[in-house]
């Protein structure tokens, strides 16, 4: 009795997990270092990036990136920058 119950209790834990593993392909991530081949900065700035992130903050940084078009918007930081020269010395180095 006790081993019928035993060998009961570990088939159907067998088949959960068999009829779990069929499922396995619809829940992995998307290949996310692909995007490096296109994202400025490259792969090593790209998998910096998207480490420990989950897909949806990577979705958000590649939309990120495709709307600002260039390195840095992943970090929060802007793509444009404040000058510190006054225009009177930019002048002079102009001409």
């Amino acid at each position: 009795m006790l081993a019928a119950l035993i060998t009961s209790c570990v088939l159907s834990i067998l088949s959960y997990f068999i009829h779990c593993s069929a499922f396995t392909y619809c829940l992995c991530r998307p290949q996310w270092e692909r995007c490096s081949e296109v994202v400025a900065g490259g792969a090593e700035f790209w998998m910096q990036a998207i480490d420990g992130k989950t897909s949806d903050e990577i979705v958000d940084l590649l939309l990120s990136e495709i709307q600002d078009g260039g390195f840095g918007t992943v970090h929060g930081q802007t793509s444009y920058f404040e000058g510190l020269v006054s225009e009177d010395v930019l002048t002079y180095f102009l001409f």
